[in-house]
């Protein structure tokens, strides 16, 4: 959080400085009335100081930091200040907070605050005005309005997104992305694809990239994607991918990393090698281990069974006997799925937990059914 104090010094002085003391307690005694002394409250000044900063440059102010406007009013007269004191504090021109300050003795201060979130828009200024009995409203009228330009990030200041790094965590492919550009990205538009050997795995959405530090300019942040690898593979990696395009940035092509990984011999790889189908079992994937250790019996396999893109079947299979290197077994679902017609079937596979699979990226199968 940043906080900018803005010290606003608003005199309170007592007309008739060029009467004495004791002409004004005659008149006082001879209209036999007690009266409130008139003042003159103007703003002299309003300057800035910034007292608290998470930023590298303390002069900057981002989007979403949130700042403390802070007004300080004096009364530095000879004579206490008796009635009603309304402050208001403006952004622009919406009045952001308003106090009532009861009175205002000689010497004291009252300090006026709120906190500013800052979002992507233009600089404004701010202005404090007084208002109150015996107040000089001239004064008032012409009281000064400090703009913060200088502590604002501005919609011409774009991001640059781009990917530094792909490397392995483990079986996992691995990103680091930054913004390398001198603006700020907006909250839910970020988003990856990955490639593996020209295939798309998946999109990483908005949730891995939506926290504050890393949208900053100069934000940095390591993603494991999750997609597991054996081998050598050829990893690419977009971010804001053609055509959505969702970020306007200072520089559009750089947003594709690419890099040859090689990733330690598998030990377990569980992959589908066919989808069969008959009318006894309907739908039944073929699974085959093609890593070097063997799945135990009573090891799980997660089943998900798409036809036509619509989720027909989800289910846990359970391993009756062991799964030896280079050896298949069919899944038989617990309850039969029948197509009526020729119909597009996609199973994916995954073990519990997936953490047995060193390779995850041949989970997945896709076949047209005949009928």
């Amino acid at each position: 959080m940043k906080h900018i104090v803005i010290i606003c010094f608003l005199m309170l002085l007592t007309t008739g400085i060029n009467n004495s003391y004791a002409d004004e307690q005659a008149t006082l005694s001879a209209t036999g009335t007690e009266s409130v002394p008139c003042a003159s409250i103007i703003i002299r000044d309003i300057t800035f100081k910034l007292i608290s900063t998470t930023l590298n440059d303390p002069d900057a102010v981002q989007p979403e930091d949130t700042v403390l406007i802070q007004g300080i009013i004096e009364n530095i007269g000879k004579k206490d200040y008796l009635s009603n004191l309304d402050v208001q504090v403006l952004w622009g021109t919406t009045t952001i907070t308003t106090k009532s300050v009861p009175c205002l003795l000689a010497g004291e201060t009252f300090t006026i605050g709120v906190e500013k979130t800052f979002l992507c828009e233009q600089a404004q200024g701010i202005t404090i005005k007084c208002n109150g009995e015996g107040i000089d409203k001239e004064n008032i009228a012409a009281s000064s309005t400090s703009s913060v330009d200088e502590f604002i990030l501005h919609d011409s200041l774009m991001p640059d997104l781009i990917i530094s790094n792909i490397s392995l965590a483990g079986h996992y492919v691995h990103l680091t992305i930054e913004n390398k550009g001198q603006g700020m990205t907006a909250p839910g538009k970020v988003a990856v694809h990955v490639f593996i050997d020209g295939k798309m795995q998946g999109r990483l959405g908005s949730s891995y990239f939506d926290n504050l530090s890393f949208r900053r300019p100069g934000g940095r942040k390591g993603i494991n994607t999750g997609f597991s690898i054996s081998g050598t593979h050829t990893i690419m990696a977009v971010i804001d991918p053609e055509p959505f395009n969702m970020i306007n940035e200072s520089d559009e092509k750089n947003n594709t990393a690419t890099a040859t990984i090689v990733a330690p011999s598998s030990t377990r790889d569980l992959i589908i090698t066919d989808i069969d189908y008959d009318q006894e079992n309907g739908i039944v994937p073929v699974v085959s281990n093609q890593g070097s250790i063997g799945y135990a019996a009573g090891t799980m396999i997660k089943v998900n069974i798409r036809v036509n893109k619509q989720q027909v079947s989800g289910y846990t299979y359970t391993l009756d006997n062991s799964l030896e290197p280079k050896t298949t077994v069919r899944l038989i679902p617990p309850a039969l799925i029948k197509i009526k017609e020729s119909s597009r079937v996609l199973v994916r596979i995954d073990p519990i937990p997936e953490n047995l699979d060193d390779e995850n990226i041949n989970n997945i199968m896709e076949k047209k059914i005949q009928m």
